[in-house]
């Protein structure tokens, strides 16, 4: 569950949610700062991810998803460093965007876990393209606050539309 502030707005009275959650959010800006509040219902290790969409996924079916546009598709992999080799398959060089994620226990905001990803490898998911940006063991009962704060390298991708995705993994314990 997933609660997003843009510039440092403070988080005092935002509601906590319940994982798996997926917040959208916009580069607006070359630099920016996503903060979120999540509750964990059950022990497990935990994913964090990027998301990148050429266009939203309907919330409600992907019938209503509209008709693929090769065209589009293409320079939306572009954008992220995403290629066709030579034998047609998608070679990945890393999506132009840095990512330093940071978690805080509630409430002492002590901090517990602090990563950084430079131009992470991207992965097909439905409409998109998906990057892992780090991933911890988090305890159930517990409460946390999550700041994802990003870096463009490449001013094209504030066409992208991205969101924060955390969700259970199935990474080594």
């Amino acid at each position: 569950a997933l609660m997003i502030i843009f510039n440092g707005s403070s988080m005092a009275g935002e509601k906590v949610h319940k994982l798996p959650y997926e917040k959208e959010f916009s580069f607006d800006q070359m630099n920016g700062k996503v903060e979120f509040k999540i509750r964990v219902t059950e022990d497990d290790s935990y994913e964090f991810y990027a998301t990148f969409y050429k266009e939203r996924p309907n919330k409600f079916s992907h019938f209503l998803d509209g008709p693929f546009d090769k065209e589009k598709h293409d320079a939306f992999n572009k954008i992220l460093q995403s290629e066709r080799g030579e034998k047609g398959f998608l070679v990945d060089k890393g999506a132009p965007v840095n990512f330093e994620i940071k978690v805080y226990d509630l409430p002492s905001m002590n901090l517990l876990y602090e990563h950084s990803t430079e131009t992470p490898e991207t992965n097909t998911s439905y409409m998109g393209r998906m990057a892992s940006i780090g991933w911890m063991p988090l305890k159930k009962g517990k409460n946390y606050q999550l700041e994802v704060t990003y870096h463009l390298l490449d001013s094209s991708v504030q066409l992208i539309k991205p969101s924060i995705k955390v969700y259970k993994t199935q990474r080594p314990k």
